[in-house]
Formats: structure tokens, sequence, C-alpha cells
């Protein structure tokens, strides 16, 4: 390995290094909490070494929350691609949702809780038209119309239904996060029920009834 090679996997390794601060520090504390200082204590460099890495806090914070919702775009995007039956389709899109944010739960959380511009900017998808400029809700809105097929609703009605679907889904995770005493077999169960039963619900098919 050469010397620039050496000098550039050791900026690569402390640039991941201040990011996995950050996110320690936003787990415990919210992003809010969190300031250059705090990285710098953390890892035990002064402030003004993070600014070779990033422009300010925002910075830091932004690149941590794209991060972890690419992981989630990723894997949600990889189970829509699976093939076989619509509504099969769509319990797996939104367990995998559910459990991948489980998996970061403290970033997850931290980020839906923030009202941080540079947060919002990926968390945001309450508002109309959300179901085209967000990537997760829009494929949650793909996998609803191949659901009804024929019987499709309206663009709007399409994307509330998926609006709902994902307001339901952080309520969940939300509470699986807290509850942290609950038994891995009582979680599960809650899983299940809201994938099998809650989300076909709320996106107007039956459990009970096939698919189109």
């Amino acid at each position: 390995m050469s010397v620039e090679d050496r000098k550039e996997r050791n900026r690569e390794e402390l640039r991941q290094l201040i990011l996995n601060a950050a996110e320690e520090i936003i787990g415990r504390e919210g992003i809010e909490k969190l300031s250059l200082r705090k990285i710098a204590s953390k890892i035990d460099y002064s402030p003004s070494i993070i600014y070779h890495y990033f422009k300010d806090k925002s910075d830091i914070v932004e690149q941590i929350t794209a991060d972890r919702f690419q992981m989630i775009l990723s894997a949600i995007s990889k189970s829509k691609e699976s093939g076989g039956d619509p509504v099969e389709k769509l319990k797996k899109l939104n367990r995998t949702y559910i459990e991948t944010a489980l998996s970061m739960s403290e970033a997850y959380l931290s980020a839906q809780l923030s009202t941080s511009p540079d947060v919002l900017r990926f968390t945001s998808c309450m508002f109309r038209g959300a179901g085209s400029s967000n990537p997760a809700l829009a494929v949650l809105c793909a996998s609803l119309k191949e659901i009804h097929g024929q019987s499709t609703p309206k663009e709007d009605e399409l994307e509330l239904t998926a609006q709902m679907i994902v307001s339901a889904s952080i309520g969940l995770i939300l509470k699986l996060s807290i509850e942290k005493e609950l038994s891995q077999g009582q979680r599960q169960r809650l899983i299940d029920q809201f994938v099998n039963v809650t989300v076909l619900q709320i996106a107007g098919r039956s459990p009970y009834e096939k698919s189109i």
C-alpha cells in the first residue's frame, strides 16, 4: 500500500470514527443535544479536527440520517422486487421496514422525532405529493397499486393510505423500542399481527381476501 493510500484509509477511518461517535451521542441524548465538542471529547481529538471532514454539526447529522434511511430504502426496495403474490409482497415490505428500523432504533427514532430541517429532508412524508418525492413512500404506493390492480384508488387516496401505514408503523416501532422488557415472542406476535392484519386493513384489503 502506498503512502497516499494509507493516508486516505486513515482519513476515512477518522471520518467514520466521527460519525460513529455522533450516532452514539444521538442515540443516548437525541439529535438536538449533539455538539462538535461532545464528539471531539468522545474520540479524544480537538474539535477543530472535525472541520477537516464535515462543515458543521448539520453536515454530520445529514450524513448519518442519509446513511440510515438509505439502509431502510435498500432493504424495502429489495423486498418489493421479490416476485410472488402482491399481498405477501406488501406484508414483506412492511415487515422489512419495521425490522430494519428496530435494528437501529435509537438513531431511527431520534431522526423521526427531530424537527431539524436537515433531518426533515429525509423523514418528512405527510405532505401532499410525498408519494412521488419520498423514495420509501413511493415504494409503498407502488406496492398498494399492485395490490388493487384495476380497482386502484386515485393517487391522492393511495398516497393517504400509504401515509397512514407509515404512521402506524412508526407508532409500533416507537412502542417496541421503548418497551424493551417485552419478550422476543411477544414482540414477534405484535409485528406479525400488524403486518398480517393491520396493514392490510388500512390498505383496504381483508386479511383473508385472496389477491387479484
